[in-house]
């Protein structure tokens, strides 16, 4: 899908060739990226003249670690149980 993403943005097999496989993943995830930003900036304004709910993009909260390591392991073993993992 990279590979499809990359030639539809216009570069060319030789362009590709020059390439390592890291950065051919790199260029293909860019690329995907900016059209998906690309869609959400025109759908966004549209669906809204359309009466549809306009919501804002979702980003991750980030929460205050505790500063104690045994804070930070209880945290932790209590992540992990709430997964439905048992803890001992």
């Amino acid at each position: 899908m990279m590979l499809g993403a990359i030639f539809a943005a216009g570069w060319t097999v030789a362009d590709v060739l020059d390439l390592t496989w890291e950065q051919i993943g790199l260029v293909g995830e860019c690329v995907a990226i900016y059209r998906s930003e690309s869609i959400s900036m025109v759908a966004t304004p549209l669906l809204g003249a359309l009466g549809g709910v306009v919501g804002s993009s979702p980003k991750k909260k980030r929460r205050d670690s505790p500063s104690d390591p045994r804070e930070k392991d209880a945290a932790l073993l209590a992540s992990i149980g709430s997964a439905g993992f048992p803890i001992r």
